[in-house]
């Protein structure tokens, strides 16, 4: 399919139709490297030096310069090539047989049913537009992109205040007066306090008043202020940020009536847990989600994000809550954390987080961290 494409669509910059070849031998590699392109590549530089044609002789030397980095690219993946690699798929295959039919259709773990010549046509399509930067149609249409690039009047201002869905949440004063009479918090204030009570000669009521205080400062460090004001005027921000940025933005459109179904249901709660390998991928959830008028999650984000001014309260009144990137050590704040959590599950909220816990610098999945994970288990099981 890969190839395929290319006879189609041939690169602009392109030297020589481009072509792809393994051996396993590295003697007959260099042999046939040697052959078919290093010693026509030379041929072809010292007849263009002999005749006199700057054109020839340019494209010769940039033929040259691109066989040296083929060479090196060779040298460099010549482990990967020579060595076999073997991955065990027993964990995927052990999920597959405890998932339903229906899940087993949305999610393809099975890498036979993977659209491969969707995938291979749209990485050929990515080379060509996006690291050749040469102006090329995309091979497919997208299945819902929802970007209007024409211009209408006060179209962003109609995307934001037609999308997005209305959601109730409690006052902050509230909360905290759920949270600090819930049974893990009232224990944890009393244990701080009494540990406190061969430090201080405070009387217990003002021990347990200061602990409640500090949970006060946790909560009001750590809880979302949901504004749906606020909410569509970063909608409105972004909106216009990604159709300067992207083309369009495809999704699918089957996928998403499914999970308004089920935020609408209200049978339990919605959890989204995508990968993070940049900062777009919970701004990009949140606005796709929007824009089809499905609940925005509150999204669990570290406190570092607390230190950028202005960002932080935008994120806070859409939903963003701030956790700490440690505290097994602190009795409290995982108190007040974890019933922070209870009591959004309990208002049918929905939740986002990455699994992994932090943004992926390689590009590759980290480990995943099951803290969080297991506080939403705990709801269920």
């Amino acid at each position: 399919y890969y190839w395929k494409y290319l006879g189609r669509n041939q690169f602009e910059s392109r030297i020589a139709p481009p072509t792809f070849d393994t051996y396993t031998n590295k003697t007959l590699y260099d042999a046939i490297f040697l052959l078919k392109r290093k010693l026509p590549a030379k041929a072809l530089y010292y007849f263009s030096k002999l005749i006199g044609n700057q054109k020839l002789k340019s494209d010769a030397e940039r033929y040259i310069d691109a066989l040296d980095k083929c060479n090196m690219i060779g040298i460099l993946f010549s482990h990967f090539a020579n060595v076999e690699w073997i991955f065990e798929t027993y964990n995927i295959y052990q999920v597959m047989q405890k998932l339903p039919e229906e899940d087993l259709n949305t999610y393809l773990l099975e890498v036979k049913n993977i659209k491969w010549k969707e995938y291979f046509i749209n990485y050929a399509y990515g080379i060509q537009k996006f690291i050749l930067r040469e102006d090329v149609e995309p091979p497919f249409e997208g299945r819902g992109n929802f970007i209007n690039t024409r211009p209408m009047f006060l179209s962003d201002l109609m995307f934001v205040f037609y999308k997005g869905k209305f959601q109730a949440t409690r006052e902050h004063s509230q909360i905290l007066k759920m949270i600090l009479q819930t049974d893990k918090v009232r224990i944890a204030v009393r244990t701080l306090a009494e540990a406190d009570a061969a430090k201080s000669a405070l009387s217990e009521p003002k021990r347990l008043a200061i602990q409640q205080d500090k949970v006060a400062e946790i909560l009001d460090r750590m809880a979302a202020r949901l504004n749906n004001n606020k909410m569509r005027m970063l909608g409105y921000i972004i909106h216009k940020a990604y159709k300067r940025m992207y083309e369009k933005v495809v999704i699918n459109r089957g996928a998403l009536e499914k999970i308004g179904q089920l935020t609408e249901k209200k049978e339990g709660n919605v959890v989204y847990c995508p990968t993070h390998r940049s900062y777009v991928d919970f701004l990009i959830l949140s606005y796709v989600l929007f824009a089809h008028k499905i609940k925005v999650p509150h999204i669990c984000a570290g406190e570092d994000f607390l230190n950028i001014a202005v960002v932080h309260s935008f994120l806070r009144s859409s939903g963003a809550f701030f956790m700490r990137r440690s505290f097994k050590d602190d009795i409290l704040y995982k108190a007040v954390f974890y019933e922070y959590v209870q009591l959004l599950l309990s208002d049918n909220h929905s939740l986002e987080f990455f699994v992994e816990g932090t943004r992926a610098r390689s590009g590759k999945m980290l480990s995943p961290k099951f803290g969080l994970l297991n506080i939403l288990t705990n709801s269920y099981f």
